[in-house]
């Protein structure tokens, strides 16, 4: 956690990028990297990729352009209208393998902006990756096998790169760019820099340099609050219930024994606005960033070590409720969880989730799915943590690529490698790499373990209602091996009228509210019981049905309360016959008196 360091900083950054999230420049790549509480305002525009990728299928994935100029310069990328390239990575190498800088010294490349006669950029392509101001570390460098530069180069009306190749050597590229819905704000690209973009230069740069520090600047003292539980097998413990609006900022945590079974076998739950389902759901270790057991790395938003782990994604919410669940059968964890929260208001902002997922194979001929949502309204898509194991000394699972589909259209983004979409290159030649954006703090060739993370910040890729996003498992998904992963992204929130009164007269537990009644369920998901809460609005006979996903009524319960005072029902996962019912989804509803409201329950056997 830090203050804004005004020895850095002009006053005018001070006007533009408050302290907390009070407010957000949408076109403004170098603003949105200076004050990361950005991340969680929701934002329009697209994002896109040009790559080297193999035109015809294949893998082959070098060597590909956009057209050849009548000066045998190669485009890479071109596009108009108002924008900023926001990440070029470059890999090369001969046919035996990569090249020690990533790059041919003799490649050239130049970056036009605004202007087809003066290129903003004209220099040796390899003094892009760490050569000049301000294309230096941290903001660019080299990465295991690839070079990568995360200098946001914003234009108004149109971009165009253009590469002069080293015949001799095999080039991978990647530009990926976010086109805005207008000019507001744009500040295109000089050098040097403008004052105020150099002013959030140094910050970034600063921050990036600190790494498992809170990047994000606080204007006044946070809540903090800490809490130690001891978790039995098969259950489950709360450490956060939070039933006013606010924003986790930083969120550390211990636990015991720390080692791959407990990294796995221990679930981060949290859910936000008092909904049902988790919007975090994930095992420790693949959440904080290591899916093969502890390690020790830190990137700028989440980290681990043997000794505690840490997350700084901002976690906006009306109501929060935060728990860890023990999935093992026999050993017993000791978690320790550290919030640090403002009490702020949060309708605006998008709501943080994190899924996991898990294939023990992939399946032969299939993308293996990082993340598929539909009717979730506007958010955008944060990065991922991948773990794959595959078989002894094989690492052909690495030959694939990713590729996304936007509000249901594919965009232009195809990736060249696995290894690539993580800026690093040629099968993570020179072994794990630890950097802000990206990295894979476990790399084994000989076992073929690799963990790997990918953060996208200026870069994230917004839609509008649905996103999916996918990673082939060699070329064309021809080799099987067993994925992991987490992606992270933001989410609209549910409507507010649903919760208008919720956090203040419901229980701090997963149920939804309003002005008529509210109704809250504990455990959720439940095995073998769960208690149901709910309070009319008005006295009279009440009735709380359980209804199932077909919309069939599977148990009600009555009563004839003489005040709208709370009520407790205990549900054993049976039906009104005695018979129990199988897992799935249910709805659990409050009838009554002017009363209405409503909840989903999950029933996991």
């Amino acid at each position: 956690m830090r203050l804004i360091r005004a020895c850095l900083l002009p006053a005018l950054f001070f006007q533009l990028v408050p302290a907390t999230v009070l407010g957000y420049a949408p076109n403004d790549p170098y603003a949105g990297l200076a004050d990361l509480w950005s991340l969680a305002h929701l934002r329009g525009g697209k994002a896109g990729q040009f790559s080297s990728y193999d035109r015809t299928g294949g893998w082959y994935d070098f060597n590909h352009w956009l057209y050849t100029r009548p000066d045998s310069g190669r485009v890479l990328a071109e596009a108009t209208g108002p924008g900023a390239i926001t990440r070029i990575w470059m890999a090369a190498g001969t046919s035996q393998g990569g090249h020690p800088n990533g790059l041919s010294p003799f490649s050239r490349i130049q970056i036009f902006l605004d202007d087809d006669s003066a290129a903003v950029v004209d220099t040796f392509a390899v003094a892009l990756f760490g050569g000049f101001a301000p294309f230096l570390p941290p903001l660019a460098g080299q990465s295991s096998g690839g070079v990568y530069c995360y200098v946001p180069m914003p234009f108004r009306q149109s971009m165009r790169v253009v590469f002069y190749p080293d015949s001799t050597i095999l080039s991978f590229y990647h530009v990926d760019y976010i086109a805005f819905e207008d000019t507001a704000g744009i500040r295109t690209l000089t050098l040097p820099l403008d004052s105020l973009s150099q002013a959030y230069y140094d910050s970034i740069a600063y921050d990036w340099s600190h790494l498992g520090e809170d990047p994000k600047a606080y204007e006044e003292n946070p809540a903090s609050f800490e809490v130690t539980e001891v978790i039995p097998p098969g259950e489950r413990r709360t450490f956060a219930d939070i039933p006013v609006p606010g924003i986790i900022g930083s969120l550390r945590a211990k636990i015991s024994p720390a080692n791959g079974r407990t990294y796995e076998n221990t679930i981060l739950e949290a859910r936000w606005d008092l909904e049902g389902i988790p919007a975090i759901n994930a095992p420790f270790g693949h959440f904080f960033g290591t899916g093969l057991g502890p390690a020790r790395f830190n990137s700028l938003l989440i980290g681990t070590s043997p000794e505690s782990s840490y997350c700084f994604l901002p976690m906006p919410f009306r109501a929060c409720n935060f728990s860890v669940y023990n999935a093992d059968s026999t050993l017993t964890d000791t978690v320790t969880l550290r919030f640090t929260y403002l009490k702020r208001p949060v309708d605006s902002l998008g709501r943080l989730h994190a899924l996991f997922r898990r294939e023990n194979p992939t399946s032969f001929g299939i993308d293996y799915t990082l993340l598929n949502i539909h009717d979730a309204g506007p958010g955008h898509y944060l990065g991922t943590v991948l773990t794959v194991q595959g078989n002894p000394k094989d690492i052909a699972h690495l030959e694939g690529d990713e590729t996304l589909v936007q509000d249901g259209h594919p965009i232009r983004w195809r990736g060249t490698g696995s290894e690539d979409y993580f800026n690093c290159g040629w099968y993570f030649w020179g072994g794990g790499s630890i950097r802000p954006l990206h990295g894979a703090p476990i790399v084994n060739h000989t076992m073929s373990q690799f963990t790997m993370y990918r953060l996208h910040l200026a870069d994230a890729i917004p839609f509008q209602n649905s996103l999916r996003v996918t990673m082939e498992h060699g070329d064309q998904n021809t080799y099987q091996a067993n994925y992991a992963s987490v992606a992270y992204w933001y989410a609209a929130p549910q409507s507010p009228k649903l919760f208008s009164s919720a956090a203040q007269s419901g229980p701090g537990v997963n149920g939804l509210g309003d002005a008529e009644g509210w109704v809250a369920v504990s455990p959720n998901p439940m095995r073998d019981h769960c208690t149901i809460a709910c309070s009319p609005a008005l006295p009279g006979e009440t009735h709380l049905k359980i209804y199932d996903i077909a919309g069939r009524a599977v148990r009600t319960f009555t009563s004839r309360p003489s005040s709208p005072a709370p009520l407790a029902f205990t549900w054993d996962g049976r039906d009104d016959q005695r018979r129990k019912v199988s897992s799935g989804v249910y709805f659990v509803r409050l009838g009554g008196a002017r009363s209405a409201a409503a909840v989903k329950l999950l029933l996991v056997r």
